[in-house]
């Protein structure tokens, strides 16, 4: 698989993600990944968005929830 910006083959390794957003951070360490040795980009596999996309709606929903709560 080629990197979208330099066209160098990039390579299997792992990185963090990390999201601030509504009040909250996302810190995922060890994600499988593909990067490129030349310019540093990474490439998530479709499965791993999806499944941090599905995450962070979980995150979201919860979170409203809680701000709701009256005190």
């Amino acid at each position: 698989m080629k990197c979208l910006y330099c066209q160098a083959e990039l390579k299997s390794g792992s990185t963090t993600y990390t999201i601030n957003r509504h009040g909250y951070h996302l810190v995922i360490d060890n994600l499988a990944a593909y990067k490129c040795p030349q310019c540093g980009e990474v490439l998530l596999d479709e499965s791993a968005v999806q499944t941090i996309q599905q995450i962070t709606a979980d995150i979201d929903s919860r979170i409203q929830s809680l701000q709701n709560i009256a005190v």
